[in-house]
């Protein structure tokens, strides 16, 4: 079995090069003059890569039963495209950059969550405990680069930004190469299997929730930063917000194993939605940089505890012989489709309202309707 240590490190790493791109990548881009159409353009091109991209490395991994060396080669051209990406500067150079890193960057967590899974299924919340080192990492560099690009005069479009993504997918890639070979399971999956996986209802309803919760997150990922400008606020305030919603993500992975003993899945997936709901609801009308970033302590219930019920659901729907594959399609799905539909929509949406809250009020609308299939999935037992 690969060491807890190495991991940790590349849960670290990974999570940490999102916490660099998440809050800082769009203003990074305004800084350089793109337009919310041109950023909203280029993520979703990035995001539709990765949705078939995805699921093929998830597929080959599970049939040939080498997810090692996938997992090597995605990191290798992963960290490839975040080295290309400090000398993309136009809108057609940023899109190639990303189409690049959507070929790779999707396969690598569902390759990692598949043999972190497998491998702690008999430790209660064995996978919550490493995965919260993803967390710690996202803390850590949204909070440096914060520091950092306050230090540096928050100039626009400041290289330390693409270059933080770059050290990380270093990180990322060497931590990966160190990661031993797990034992084969006794069949390999064919693409019978794969099609009455997706016939499953609870995972459609699960895919359609989780779908819809993305789109209405991605205005937040990729405005934050933007709404702390037209406050008139320092990147520390987007940094130090960041942080405050991650260490909040951390506390609820820590503690959902025992949450997840009182209340069921579609229960604690309800509870994630709605606040949602509330959190883009207060965000849109906050003015100050204590409550900005206050209001970032939601993020352990939109994301830390949505995230436990997810994979817990998971765990039970898809079978072990395609663990890599149901994790991969849930990723593409979710969080490539769903996050290039709502880069494209609130890129749009910045455009025509001119600001960030509007977009907001939107996004609080929407995850109504998440809300409400989670309380179905309660009701058929879930």
């Amino acid at each position: 079995m690969t060491s807890p240590t190495r991991i940790r490190a590349t849960y670290l790493f990974f999570y940490g090069a999102i916490g660099v791109s998440l809050p800082f990548f769009a203003p990074y881009l305004r800084g350089l003059g793109f337009s919310g159409r041109q950023i909203g353009t280029a993520q979703m091109i990035g995001g539709l890569a990765g949705t078939p991209a995805g699921i093929i490395w998830a597929v080959l991994a599970d049939r040939t039963q080498a997810p090692i060396r996938a997992l090597r080669l995605a990191t290798a051209v992963a960290a490839c495209a975040a080295f290309l990406l400090p000398w993309a500067r136009t809108p057609a150079a940023v899109a190639a950059v990303l189409v690049l890193q959507g070929l790779a960057l999707p396969a690598i967590m569902p390759l990692v969550d598949g043999m972190v899974i497998e491998a702690t299924r008999a430790i209660p919340g064995g996978y919550s405990r490493l995965r919260l080192f993803g967390s710690l990492g996202y803390v850590l560099t949204a909070l440096a680069m914060g520091v950092v690009l306050t230090a540096r005069g928050d100039r626009p479009g400041d290289l330390a930004v693409p270059l933080g993504i770059l050290g990380c997918a270093i990180g990322y890639t060497i931590a990966a190469r160190g990661f031993s070979a797990a034992p084969s399971v006794s069949l390999a999956p064919h693409l019978d299997d794969i099609w009455a996986l997706l016939k499953n209802r609870t995972l459609l309803w699960l895919l359609a929730a989780g779908s819809l919760h993305a789109v209405c997150t991605v205005p937040y990922h990729q405005l934050f930063g933007v709404l702390v400008r037209e406050r008139g606020l320092p990147a520390t305030v987007t940094g130090t917000g960041s942080t405050v919603g991650v260490i909040a993500e951390i506390v609820m992975l820590y503690f959902s194993p025992r949450i997840e003993k009182r209340f069921s899945s579609g229960a604690i997936m309800a509870a994630a939605f709605l606040a949602g709901t509330v959190r883009w609801s207060l965000l849109s009308v906050a003015g100050g940089p204590a409550v900005l970033i206050g209001l970032q302590a939601f993020h352990g219930l939109t994301f830390g505890l949505y995230w436990a019920a997810t994979m817990r659901v998971l765990g039970r729907v898809v079978p072990p012989t395609l663990r890599t594959t149901g994790l991969a399609i849930y990723g593409a799905i979710t969080f490539s489709l769903g996050g290039a539909i709502g880069s494209q929509l609130s890129g749009l949406a910045f455009d025509a309202f001119g600001a960030v809250p509007p977009v907001y009020r939107l996004a609080a609308v929407g995850e109504l309707i998440p809300f409400a299939i989670a309380l179905g999935l309660r009701r058929r037992g879930l």
